[in-house]
């Protein structure tokens, strides 16, 4: 089944983009400083013990990790998607 060029490839490549984004986001950012002063300090009292737990911060780790993995296998799926403009392999000839 053929599926329709130009929307189809915008769609895909705004969802690596954003999984890249988010991905690298929710990585890092848990456990830089800016996490500790922008979120948990700005945050109401009763929740900052559970933002501030490394339990917290690993789940989004592993948030991040799964959306880096997302993107990856798009873009590898991409990669090996038969182009359209590219000519067609000769058939082998088996003895």
């Amino acid at each position: 089944m053929a599926h329709p060029r130009g929307g189809h490839r915008l769609l895909r490549s705004l969802f690596v983009i954003y999984a890249l984004e988010a991905g690298a986001f929710l990585t890092l950012a848990p456990w830089g400083r800016y996490w500790t002063v922008r979120v948990v300090g700005r945050s109401p009292e009763r929740t900052r013990p559970f933002l501030a737990s490394p339990y917290f911060r690993s789940f989004l780790l592993g948030l991040g990790l799964l959306h880096l993995w997302a993107a990856a296998s798009e873009i590898e799926a991409w990669r090996r998607e038969p182009r359209g403009d590219a000519p067609a392999a000769a058939p082998r000839e088996t003895a």
